[in-house]
């Protein structure tokens, strides 16, 4: 997997495979940030310590205070 190679700095993943993943995986990812509140159970990793998690955590609450991210949910999955 290209984040386990560290060619990739985060991974977009449905909860069951990623924490299937992760039970092979545990030493460097982990899972992080809420869960996306939909029926999907959507999971995003990123390798620990990495500054791309705080990044991710703001522009995320960025765009749930501003409406953004309900919009989005609401064109692309009717929620």
């Amino acid at each position: 997997m290209d984040l386990k190679s560290g060619r990739s700095d985060a991974v977009l993943a449905e909860k069951v495979s990623a924490k299937s993943w992760l039970a092979d995986n545990k030493e460097g990812f982990g899972i992080v940030g809420d869960e996306i509140d939909n029926d999907d159970n959507i999971a995003i990793a990123v390798r620990k310590g990495d500054g791309l998690k705080a990044e991710f955590d703001k522009a995320l609450s960025e765009i749930r205070s501003n409406g953004e991210l309900a919009r989005l949910e609401q064109q692309n999955f009717g929620q």
